[in-house]
C-alpha cells in the first residue's frame, strides 16, 4: 500500500487528500490565498493520516486548469515536497476529477462535458467517459466556437461548484472518493512522472501576459 499525497489548488477553495494507514481528506476555504493556507493544512491532514513527509511514496496534483496562481503553488508544492527524493507523481487535470465526480453521482451516464469558465469571453472544455477516456482533448474556445460544439455534442455537461453562478448548468463539488478513483487509475495504468516532469495546464494566457504583449506591440 503506497502513502499518497495529493493536491489540488486550482480553485477557490484547495483540496488535499492524504493516503496512509487511513485516508484523510480536507477542503481548505481559502478564498484562492493558497500560498497562505495550504502548506500548514498539508502538515495536519498527514498527520491525521499518521505520516510524516518523509513517510510520503507517491505524490498527486491537479495541474489546471484554473486559478493561474493557485496551478503554480499546487505544482511548485508538490516539486518541492517530491524533489530531493524523486518521488513518482500522478499529474491530473481539472476535468478528470470533475467528470470523475459526475459519474460518481451518475450511475448510469457514459460520457460527459466538462465546461471551466475561462474568462474574457472563453471557456475550457473537455469530454470524458466513465473509465476516463479523453474524448475530447482540453481545449480553450470561444463562446461561438463553444455553440457549434453543443451542437455535436449531445451529452450532459456540468461545471465545478465555483462555476455554478456563471452556467446554467449541473455543477459538482469534489469530494475524496474522486480523488482516490483517479489516482488509482493511473497508478495502476503506470501513468506517474518525475517531478521534475510536471507542468501546469494552461489552455490560455493569462490576462496579464496579453496585457504586456499589447503594451509591446504598441511600443
Amino acid at each position: 500500500m503506497k502513502n499518497i499525497l495529493c493536491l489540488n489548488t486550482c480553485f477557490r477553495s484547495a483540496e488535499i487528500m492524504a493516503v496512509g494507514e487511513k485516508v484523510e481528506f480536507e477542503r481548505v476555504d481559502a478564498n484562492c490565498k493558497h500560498s497562505e493556507h495550504v502548506l500548514p493544512e498539508v502538515e495536519k491532514v498527514l498527520e491525521r493520516a499518521n505520516l510524516g513527509v518523509k513517510d510520503v511514496d507517491v505524490l498527486g496534483v491537479c495541474v489546471g486548469p484554473g486559478s493561474f496562481t493557485g496551478i503554480r503553488i499546487g505544482v511548485a508544492l508538490v516539486k518541492g515536497f517530491g524533489f530531493s527524493r524523486d518521488l513518482p507523481c500522478v499529474a491530473f487535470n481539472s476535468f478528470e476529477v470533475i467528470a470523475e465526480q459526475y459519474f460518481l453521482n451518475q450511475k448510469e451516464a457514459e460520457e460527459v462535458v466538462v465546461v471551466l469558465d475561462g474568462l474574457g469571453g472563453f471557456v475550457f472544455v473537455s469530454k470524458l467517459g466513465r473509465y476516463g477516456e479523453v474524448l475530447v482533448e482540453p481545449t480553450c474556445m470561444s463562446l461561438a466556437e463553444m455553440a457549434e460544439f453543443i451542437k455535436q455534442n449531445s451529452c450532459e455537461y456540468v461545471c465545478h461548484e465555483d462555476d455554478k453562478d456563471k452556467f446554467a448548468l449541473k455543477s459538482v463539488e469534489l469530494t475524496q472518493a474522486a480523488y482516490e478513483n483517479v489516482l488509482n487509475r493511473k497508478l495502476l495504468a503506470g501513468k506517474t512522472v518525475s517531478c521534475a516532469e510536471i507542468s501546469p495546464l494552461y489552455l490560455r494566457k493569462s490576462q496579464a501576459e496579453v496585457e504586456l504583449e499589447k503594451k509591446n506591440a504598441n511600443k
